[in-house]
């Protein structure tokens, strides 16, 4: 194997800015920044702040309503579900690249 091929294989595919959306505002949950009950920021607010487009500020907050973190209702807006004990545990599917660290998680899981 070349030294390019190791190259090409150690990189890694940079994270999307709905990645980084979702970072920001997992982050402010955790931290406390955002309550369980909280409601969160306007999308135009979100988009003003963070400087992304409004596509980026939906795809995230799907993120977050499928990973359990939020709740969106309609006409209202999206506020913060209670937080599960065992969350600290949860694996973001973008950032399993290969096979080899898929078996990777599932060791450490069986272990």
């Amino acid at each position: 194997m070349t030294e390019q091929q190791v190259q090409v294989r150690g990189r890694r595919k940079p994270r999307s800015l709905a990645q980084e959306l979702v970072a920001v505002l997992t982050e402010r949950i955790r931290s406390g920044q955002l309550k369980r009950g909280d409601k969160l920021p306007t999308e135009s607010q979100i988009m003003a702040e963070e400087g992304v487009s409004r596509t980026v500020v939906r795809e995230a907050i799907s993120r977050l309503q499928a990973s359990g973190q939020v709740e969106t209702r309609h006409g209202i807006g999206t506020f913060v579900l209670d937080q599960p004990a065992g969350g600290s545990f949860r694996i973001d599917p973008a950032t399993i690249v290969t096979l080899r660290e898929v078996l990777a998680v599932l060791e450490l899981r069986i272990a």
